[in-house]
């Protein structure tokens, strides 16, 4: 996620790469393949980390960013006295 000029700051980043495939991607083995280009002055690797841990790094990554880089004008808090809010969740 990055801010709106599209400029990174120096420093340590976690990059989530999740293709989401279509059935057509079935059709050939090589539509799954993934190029990943990370540019960097320092080694990087590349893991893969289980689904769990995934969606949970992802979900830590967006509440940072509404925190952050969302202004608080654009901020809506529609649900935040509804009791059922977060029940039932996938």
């Amino acid at each position: 996620m990055v801010p709106k000029e599209g400029i990174l700051k120096p420093g340590k980043y976690i990059v989530h790469i999740d293709p989401t495939w279509d059935k057509s991607a079935d059709y050939n083995v090589d539509y799954k393949n993934v190029l990943i280009d990370i540019y960097s002055t320092e080694s990087v690797t590349i893991e893969e980390i289980p689904y769990t841990e995934g969606v949970h790094c992802l979900g830590s990554s967006l509440k940072h960013v509404a925190k952050t880089i969302v202004p608080d004008s654009n901020k809506e808090f529609i649900v935040e006295n509804n009791p059922d809010y977060g029940r039932g969740v996938y």
